[in-house]
């Protein structure tokens, strides 16, 4: 008897224990958002010494979880009660009017009202409504029926049971508790706008659209970070996580923040690796170059809000092309295939004005004030030219003719034996054929694919032979011609390469 005392009273003072632990607010300071989804996010805490209480719904991915200062620090994924204010009590109306008296109608061809105190939620479960009725009966009610809600008062603080995490320091934390890791739940999409002006000049403008989907940003240091990092582990959450936050672009809302802060001095806030992430605490190593970090500095930004800014601009030269890109006539193993002559397009080249690299993005054209088009590029480094298609070049036509050579030409054909197969040694003469119905001269680039060995090419093209081709059993090559067209002018190219053909 008295060994089951002292286990109650020993029960009783952990339960009164667990009631005064104090939550501590641990909000966001920083987040380093890559664009492939991921976020580095930091927070701190300002706890008292003794146990504490975080209680946000924190989703860390697996083996990024870190906390600073940790020496004796233990942190427990625990269950517990919370208050915490009612702001959304329809979206939990269980939660929300938990033992208040109120009169439900559902929703129906014939509404039914239903009467009671409502009754706390059974393991946070919003599916269904439980009333208890003057008659002492209890009624489920599906919540997402209910149309109408009539109560007396909406109480201000609800009581709820949820997953928290519970810190044990052993010894006591000397100013604030970092909390670094990384999940899902804000992106971002840049975008360019390229003007064409007069004299072969051009103005190229950044911006930058900014989804969030965590929660709630509160002025906020916010970091963009560009490049191809490797996250091995960003489909797993750690097994401290508490609640899922995986970013889907269904959810992604068209909403805009008004008033956010535009940054004041884009090209300043534009940090390499080299020099260091601001405020991490640490020197940067310095031999990191193909990470770029871009320092909005503080924002303000709801879950669920998405903003604009704007970002770089610059000005260089452009120069305007016929790009012609012509496909194999014939496969891999020399066999003829449906590839047409290509179709014909007009592009702007231009080279990259920033110090820094263009990440992958959209990329719309003005001519003046006029839309041509809207392209897109991967990744552009600093001073590296990039092609973008604005329309097809109607008014410049290219075909291009294939034959093999005739079965009495010399050497024409040979049968030969490759790991048990046969090929037909196959010569094969080219020509490439351009009209032009334009009023001013244009450059046409042609880059037409073959496969087998070049013999020959009329026009002095640089020929390349691709990776593609390493383990075919012909090499796959490239021809490019940079060809001056003029108005009304007709030009020929012939080229002759060897294939051999599996039959």
């Amino acid at each position: 008897m008295k060994k089951l005392f002292l286990s109650f009273v020993v029960a009783l003072f952990a339960l009164a224990a667990a009631a005064d632990t104090p939550i501590v607010p641990a909000p966001i300071k920083r987040v380093s958002v890559f664009n492939n989804g991921v976020a580095a996010v930091l927070r701190t805490a300002n706890p008292a010494p003794g146990e504490f209480i975080v209680a946000e719904k924190i989703t860390p991915l697996q083996g990024s979880l870190w906390f600073s200062p940790a020496d004796g620090l233990s942190v427990v994924k625990v269950k517990r009660s919370v208050t915490r204010p009612n702001e959304q009590p329809f979206e939990d109306i269980a939660a929300g009017f938990a033992g208040e008296n109120v009169t439900l109608q559902l929703n129906g061809e014939k509404p039914q009202i239903f009467s009671g105190v409502v009754q706390p939620p059974h393991e946070n479960d919003v599916r269904f409504v439980i009333l208890k009725g003057a008659d002492g009966k209890l009624t489920a009610i599906p919540a997402n029926r209910i149309e109408l809600i009539q109560c007396d008062a909406i109480k201000p603080e609800i009581q709820t049971e949820q997953t928290v995490w519970l810190f044990r320091p052993r010894v006591r934390i000397a100013g604030p508790l970092e909390m670094l890791y990384l999940t899902h739940g804000i992106n971002w999409r840049t975008a360019y706008k390229l003007t064409l002006l007069p004299q072969g000049k051009m103005t190229l403008a950044g911006s930058v659209e900014i989804a969030n989907h965590l929660e709630d940003l509160k002025a906020a240091e916010l970091i963009l970070a560009t490049g191809s990092p490797d996250f091995k582990f960003s489909s797993n959450n750690s097994l401290l996580a508490i609640g899922g936050q995986l970013l889907r672009s269904s959810m992604m809302k068209n909403k805009l923040a008004a008033g956010a802060p535009a940054p004041a001095n884009f090209e300043n806030d534009f940090l390499d690796a080299a020099s260091g992430m601001p405020a991490s605490g640490m020197p940067a190593s310095g031999t990191t170059e193909d990470m770029r970090f871009i320092n909005l500095g503080a924002i303000t930004l709801g879950k669920d809000e998405a903003v604009w800014l704007p970002l770089e601009s610059g000005d260089g030269e452009f120069k305007r092309i016929v790009e012609w890109e012509i496909g194999r006539a014939r496969n891999e193993y020399g066999r003829p295939n449906s590839e047409s002559s290509g179709n014909l397009w007009d592009a702007i080249i231009f080279a990259n004005p920033f110090k820094h690299p263009m990440t992958e993005s959209s990329v719309e054209i003005f001519d003046g004030g006029a839309v041509l088009a809207q392209s897109g590029i991967t990744w552009v480094n600093p001073g590296a030219e990039a092609t973008l298609r604005t329309a097809k070049a109607n008014s410049v036509e290219g075909k291009r003719f294939e034959y093999e050579e005739a079965e009495g030409g010399k050497d024409a054909r040979q049968i030969v034996t490759i790991a048990g197969m046969r090929f037909r040694s196959v010569n094969v003469t080219g020509e490439i054929k351009l009209i032009s119905y334009r009023k001013t001269p244009v450059e046409v680039r042609a880059n037409l694919r073959y496969s087998g060995k070049l013999l020959s090419a009329d026009g002095s093209p640089e020929n390349r032979y691709l990776p593609s081709g390493v383990w075919a059993f012909n090499p796959q090559g490239e021809l490019t011609w940079k060809i001056e067209l003029k108005p009304g002018e007709e030009l020929k190219f012939a080229y002759k390469y060897n294939v051999m053909v599996n039959f």
